[in-house]
């Protein structure tokens, strides 16, 4: 693609015109304008109408251009809003909420573009806002691209009218007086208000020339020695009427005073919805362009009906305006951006490509500012590496003599650590007997009247005495642990139980063949205790369950035992032998209701600690 050669294409019902520019920006030059004839051509539908373009466009060597096509004013509205100051950003979404309002009234999606103005007017910050139906716009691109033809951006045929004032002649863009431009087009036509660079008003007209073109047909069928006039006839006869010599009673004549009216009613309309500033302000020039402001005499007869002088807009080309390339010339302005108010209609995803390439000349530049930077910054880190890496050699040297003090200072403290391990069970022998001794005390000072221990012992040797292993809980202090509970446990150690002992007695001695010396108590964590506590009767189950509670709360301490709790899960080392005397003897008693327990009482602290 030629990224210097830009062009406008303003498709209408009878022919393609083209705008051709060369760069972009400031630098955009005008070079010419073309003319594609669809009727020349047999054009019949719109799908040949974009094959045979794609054709000439080749033809002229114009393809490979960065297009701009416009859609005609008329599937387009507009809109000069005022807004409060905000930065761009902000700007963006006032526009699009106001673009939203706009749309409310269908169900269909809009597309929309904007462009700030000049204030004045009593407009602070006016904006004025494009809208488009996006199936137009998307239709449209997609006709140009099935026919390879590249689109670039989506313009406005009124918009485009406007900016081909303001390049041609700029005083515009400060005449505080309204200007009128009309454009008047083969099927339909546009009327604009433009005033201190503000468009105030661009609407459609349902007039186009074409209805000429029926006046005349008419007159040659009408008279005989005009017939057998072709197309080509009918448009010289158009270029050479003259419409001040025509009668009232005469079809130009008519087709003039309709054109007449409705530039009358789409002024009084502008001037109903203006600020008080404008809406009585005189029109103070007006500018005829578009294929049929050709027709001869229109623009004298126009002259007579406004009393006012009208001049022909659009480019010079060979030293003749030609207003019917204002639209195409316009649209070219906006294809090299340079248009003094360029608004495009592009869809949301395709403006954020555009964006991203037009700043991906910067962001290269950035790249390479940033890769200079980054060599730079390697260098003067090599510099002050080779620097730093004489001083770690002396270092080295440094920490080989500290390496072997370390190797000695290793030597020393496993020594050390060896002479603790053999001074371990000494201390171990020395704690035990009085660690033991306070668990007693506290168990004694603990434990209610109607509550009593039968067994207690460690851990670890509660649950190796059966032939169970050591469970790693009983070797640190550990919360508690959700378990299962066997149903043959429970049948033993949870229950109620009706015996002949009543308070205060005591129970028949048993020879337990479990015993556990204190002496012999290992370096462990924790200590199980098993016994009773007495209820008056089965109900009373919940006040004995309270009493085990506050059992366990006078033990938890701190001071010797941690966290105590209930042993209840049998599965995993309980001992069914230690219970099992007591149980029986308190079976055979059925005067007194008692309930077993099994605590776990871990110690708050180790026996040795080691740092």
């Amino acid at each position: 693609m030629n990224s210097k050669r830009r062009i406008g294409l303003d498709i209408g019902s009878a022919s393609v015109k083209v705008s051709v520019f060369e760069g972009d920006g400031k630098h955009a030059r005008f070079v010419e304008c073309r003319e594609f004839d669809l009727t020349e051509e047999g054009i019949l539908n719109e799908g040949e109408l974009y094959r045979g373009l794609h054709d000439w466009l080749a033809g002229q060597k114009l393809l490979d251009a960065r297009v701009c096509v416009g859609i005609p004013q008329y599937l387009a509205t507009t809109s000069l809003a005022d807004f409060p100051p905000a930065k761009p950003s902000q700007l963006g979404s006032l526009v699009e909420q106001e673009a939203r309002q706009m749309g409310d009234f269908t169900d269909e999606h809009f597309l929309h573009g904007y462009v700030s103005v000049k204030s004045g007017f009593g407009r602070n910050n006016p904006v004025l806002i494009g809208l488009c139906r996006e199936e137009v716009v998307r239709e449209k691109m997609r006709a140009l691209d099935t026919a390879a033809i590249p689109c670039d951006n989506v313009s406005m045929s009124g918009m485009a009218v406007v900016n081909t004032l303001l390049k041609l002649h700029p005083e515009c863009l400060n005449d505080t007086k309204p200007i009128l431009i009309l454009d008047l087009g083969k099927m339909n036509s546009t009327a604009i208000v433009l005033a201190g660079g503000q468009p105030l008003f661009i609407g459609s007209m349902s007039f186009g020339g074409e209805a000429f073109e029926r006046a005349v047909r008419e007159k040659v069928t009408t008279h005989k020695s005009l017939a057998g006039s072709g197309e080509a006839n009918i448009d010289t006869m158009l270029a050479e009427a003259d419409l001040t010599q025509e009668s009232q009673h005469s079809d130009m004549w008519r087709v003039a005073k309709s054109l007449d009216s409705e530039i009358q009613n789409v002024v009084e309309h502008w001037r109903s919805q203006e600020r008080e500033e404008l809406s009585e302000v005189p029109i103070g020039r007006v500018f005829l362009c578009g294929g049929a402001s050709r027709v001869g005499g229109l623009r004298k007869w126009l002259e007579d009906a406004f009393e006012i002088h009208m001049e022909m807009l659009g480019p010079e080309i060979g030293g003749e305006v030609r207003p019917e390339f204002a639209v195409a010339y316009g649209i070219g302005l906006e294809s090299a951006e340079t248009a003094a108010l360029p608004l495009s209609l592009l869809p949301p995803e395709i403006v954020a490509i555009k964006h991203r390439l037009k700043r991906f000349p910067i962001a290269v530049c950035a790249a390479v500012v940033l890769l200079l930077s980054i060599l730079g910054f390697e260098l003067s880190i090599l510099r002050r590496c080779n620097g730093m890496m004489e001083e770690m050699s002396h270092y080295e040297e440094q920490l080989g003599q500290c390496d072997a003090l370390i190797r000695k200072i290793d030597d020393t403290v496993g020594a050390s650590v060896k002479l603790e391990q053999l001074m371990t069970p000494l201390a171990e022998s020395v704690n035990r007997s009085g660690r033991v001794i306070k668990a007693l005390d506290v168990i004694s000072r603990s434990c209610a009247e109607d509550t009593w221990f039968y067994y207690l012992a460690d851990a670890a040797s509660y649950r190796n005495w059966g032939g169970y292993e050591t469970h790693p809980d009983d070797l640190q202090d550990v919360g508690r642990r959700a378990r299962k509970v066997q149903k043959d446990q429970k049948k033993i150690t949870v229950g109620i139980f009706e015996t002949g002992l009543g308070k205060g007695s005591t129970a028949t001695d048993v020879e337990f063949p479990n015993i556990l010396h204190a002496k012999d108590v290992r370096n462990e964590a924790a200590m199980v205790g098993a016994g009773f506590t007495t209820m008056t009767d089965k109900a009373g189950y919940s006040d004995a369950l309270k009493r085990v509670g506050e059992l366990t709360a006078k033990l938890s301490d701190k001071t010797v035992f941690g966290r105590v709790d209930t042993m209840e899960d049998v599965s995993e080392g309980a001992r069914t032998d230690v219970s099992k005397p007591w149980t029986e003897f308190l079976l055979k008693n059925k005067s007194v209701h008692a309930m077993p327990f099994t605590l776990r009482m871990p110690y708050a602290e180790p026996e040795i600690t080691q740092e």
